[in-house]
């Protein structure tokens, strides 16, 4: 299996940067390296809503110029397999033609100084009858393509306002019940009065 890390810290609370990776379809406007080295072209979500697992995306990008291969268009298409809000997304692609095998992508957020986030990207695959590919350049090439889209992901932050319709719910207020007669207590939802 190839492991690939990529670290960036955004000048936002992990609330903010949230809403911005769960936003699927405004990748494109940040998801680019600098030379051209990586270039995510569309996402367009197929199935459920983008913050829930199981919502499915139909993505394109462009990697390259790669040695031997010149530019490389590469779909896919990805499933949120976990997610826990702001701080996990975790995402099964499935490339086509399926070159590239168990290919997982992992975006964690941590909060780092006040107002800031470190975010870590997380790939990893199995690179099937690539491995030569893959040890000689293709490793170094999404490596360097992924972080290249986030050092512009962190110098366009400004520019990249949150979407107010992807903010979640608050979770309802737990208040915890006087004991009963049996001695035990008892957590239940507060209900608004009446």
């Amino acid at each position: 299996m190839t492991r690939i890390e990529v670290d960036a810290v955004l000048a936002a609370p992990p609330p903010a940067v949230w809403h911005i990776l769960v936003d699927g379809e405004r990748w494109p406007d940040w998801f680019r390296s600098p030379g051209g080295g990586l270039r995510l072209d569309h996402v367009v979500l197929r199935l459920g809503p983008p913050d829930r697992v199981g919502a499915q995306r139909e993505c394109a990008a462009t990697l390259g110029p790669l040695p031997l291969l010149g530019q490389w268009k590469v779909r896919w298409t990805d499933c949120l397999a976990d997610v826990h809000c702001p701080w996990l997304l975790e995402l099964d692609v499935t490339l086509t033609p399926a070159v590239l095998k168990r290919v997982r992508l992992r975006v964690i957020l941590v909060e780092g100084q006040p107002g800031q986030t470190r975010l870590r990207w997380r790939v990893t695959y199995s690179p099937g009858v690539l491995w030569l590919a893959d040890r000689l350049f293709l490793r170094r090439a999404i490596a360097i393509g992924v972080r290249g889209a986030l050092a512009t992901l962190a110098e366009r932050w400004e520019a990249l306002p949150a979407t107010p319709a992807m903010v979640p719910a608050a979770p309802p207020e737990l208040t915890r019940e006087p004991a009963g007669p049996t001695g035990l207590s008892d957590t239940r939802t507060a209900r608004p009065a009446a």
